[in-house]
């Protein structure tokens, strides 16, 4: 974590406190990812489990840039929730060719219910600079039945 990540987290703490203790990511999240040449944002799902801030999940997205073969890309998350700010690597299950992994970094609102930031693909993958922005809000389970 770099010395203006550090700051942030310090001004958002002074702002807003800790997170209550019994904050949990765990549930389905919609949301979308960007890139940095703004083609048009990609929707996907995720669902999230949240032990003790440990995260776990799965996500899809309609393939966007994979073998067509797949109309469908699915992959595994795993990351951590620590204070207001949530950490995950995105592995990609294979189908279509997409077998790599992205790391995301992003904050969490206030109310618990919105996750902001950006995703990377890892230089050593990439061997170029793939990265851009994401958000993504839980979906409230009340008001869907």
């Amino acid at each position: 974590m770099g010395w203006r990540d550090r700051i942030r987290r310090a001004v958002r703490i002074f702002r807003h406190g800790r997170p209550p203790e019994g904050l949990s990511l765990a549930g389905e999240w919609v949301g979308t990812y960007s890139y940095s040449d703004a083609a048009a944002p990609v929707p996907f799902v995720v669902r999230l489990g949240d032990v003790g801030g440990r995260l776990s999940g799965t996500s899809e997205e309609a393939n966007t840039f994979a073998d067509p073969s797949a109309s469908h890309l699915h992959a595994a998350l795993s990351g951590r929730r620590e204070g207001w700010d949530a950490s995950f690597t995105k592995t990609y299950d294979g189908a279509g060719g997409a077998d790599h992994s992205l790391d995301y970094t992003g904050q969490i609102s206030v109310c618990g219910r919105r996750i902001r930031g950006r995703w990377r693909l890892p230089v050593e993958q990439a061997g170029m600079d793939w990265s851009g922005g994401f958000s993504m809000t839980r979906r409230d389970v009340a008001n869907e039945r």
